[in-house]
């Protein structure tokens, strides 16, 4: 399943504020207070930060938005 836009603009508005890697976990716990319990997996965030061109993986699992 994919990612719904309303978690994709959360996500990439939340990263381009951030100076440290994020993964996953803490981008759910993050933005718990914005999503609540209707929070997207784990899985589906993973998915969108490895194919979009401006995630940059930086270690395990672990990902930052570079500007291209």
């Amino acid at each position: 399943m994919a990612l719904r836009i309303k978690y994709k603009r959360a996500i990439d508005s939340y990263m381009l504020k951030q100076t440290e890697t994020m993964g996953a976990n803490q981008l759910i716990h993050n933005l718990w207070d914005i999503w609540g319990s209707d929070a997207p997996t784990r899985r589906e965030i993973g998915n969108y930060l490895q194919t979009h061109p401006n995630y940059e993986k930086m270690s395990c699992g672990q990902y930052m938005w570079v500007q291209r």
